[in-house]
């Protein structure tokens, strides 16, 4: 394993279920196995009311980077770094318009219940963990040491190697795009 955080996750798709294993989660203690999304059927798709069913297909590509955004409603500086999100997200889809999809992310609400979510989601063009499957977030709150909010975390989205922790960094560093994914990789790159 090369990267610090040590967790590596892999997608496969069953036919009436998607679920993401966590194959190595690494500490002192060894490695562990444990599931991550056990029995979601689908995403939501956010944008604007729109509540589409997406399967992980849309996150199962080569070269995708996927986030996984911890926010919620009642938090004024979540508001705030979701609106800086969607920004950066917007840029990025344009510039790859013409070409492969690079990014996509995932809302993992920490909203108190299903009007504030709801509420929340209808200003992100992006995919969300719907709100009935709330102990999946737990559950990757709890795996990846989520603790404040907001967060955003990015990964590869075809082996599911955590790439950054620090994606709220690289949002504040490159407002515009204009660097991504290169930025996103040289993280993952330093000592």
């Amino acid at each position: 394993m090369t990267s610090n955080e040590g967790i590596h996750a892999a997608a496969y798709i069953s036919l009436s279920k998607i679920h993401i294993l966590t194959l190595q989660f690494s500490q002192d203690r060894g490695i562990m196995t444990s599931k991550l999304f056990s029995s979601i059927r689908h995403f939501s798709f956010g944008k604007k009311g729109s509540r589409d069913k997406v399967s992980l297909d849309a996150i199962d590509e080569p070269g995708m980077i996927v986030g996984l955004l911890y926010s919620a409603y009642w938090c004024p500086a979540c508001i705030e770094f979701t609106k800086k999100v969607a920004r950066w997200y917007e840029k990025i889809q344009q510039k790859s318009a013409l070409g492969k999809k690079t990014l996509e992310i995932v809302f993992i609400s920490f909203d108190r219940d299903e009007n504030e979510f709801n509420k929340h989601f209808d200003t992100m063009p992006w995919l969300a963990v719907p709100y009935e499957d709330k102990r999946v977030c737990n559950k990757l709150s709890q795996t990846f040491h989520v603790h404040s909010i907001p967060t955003l975390l990015l990964f590869d989205g075809k082996t599911g190697t955590l790439l950054t922790k620090d994606g709220k960094g690289i949002v504040e560093e490159d407002p515009d795009g204009d660097e991504f994914p290169t930025i996103v990789l040289e993280v993952e790159q330093k000592p």
